[in-house]
């Protein structure tokens, strides 16, 4: 199977990982509940940052941004036939005609940090485990020990994450807000 690298020292994982638990992000993963293809292997993938800046308290500051390397469990997954197909473009915006007392709501981009914000059913964490594994201190365990670690939030780069999002988004617009679903310009 092929596995993506966790490019983080052993030092620099554990104070991911421990923070991430922290925020309920990240979670300890047996390796029992880890997905595995059809030869029997761990399906494991991998982790990296990126420079981003960002502004703190009034103040430009880069930072460096979490992103999960998916490729692994992206060659075993079939995407979601979900609402990723239906995103508004750019080009609906440019024929709409709005009167003087209308006005109109564009969402074509994600809620910022969406991803880090919503958790996937349980029964999912183990699609989503990394190839390093980290003591299980961070997670409040045995120093001596150690865990695979799989992400709970839904992670950017998995091939059905935005037809997840969307979905809730028009779930939650729609059925929970009531805003009616004929008012959506979509493809």
């Amino acid at each position: 199977a092929p596995c993506s690298g966790v490019y983080a020292s052993d030092s620099e994982w554990y104070s991911i990982c421990k923070g991430a638990a922290a925020r309920g992000m990240f979670v300890p993963s047996a390796e029992a509940a880890i997905v595995r293809n059809q030869h029997g292997d761990l399906v494991l993938n991998g982790a990296m940052g990126v420079d981003k800046l960002k502004v703190v308290d009034g103040v430009t500051e880069m930072q460096l941004r979490f992103i999960s390397i998916l490729t692994p469990l992206n060659l075993y997954s079939r995407k979601l036939d979900g609402d990723s197909g239906l995103l508004p473009q750019a080009s609906f915006i440019s024929h709409m005609v709005l009167g003087e007392e209308e006005y109109v709501w564009v969402d074509s981009e994600d809620l910022q940090s969406c991803f880090n914000i919503f958790y996937l059913p349980e029964s999912w964490w183990g699609y989503f485990a990394y190839s390093k594994k980290v003591s299980c201190a961070a997670f409040g365990g045995p120093a001596d020990q150690m865990t695979y670690v799989a992400i709970r939030a839904l992670p950017m780069g998995w091939t059905s994450s935005v037809d997840v999002i969307q979905n809730f988004i028009r779930r939650f617009v729609f059925q929970v807000c009531g805003v009616p679903a004929s008012l959506e310009v979509n493809k």
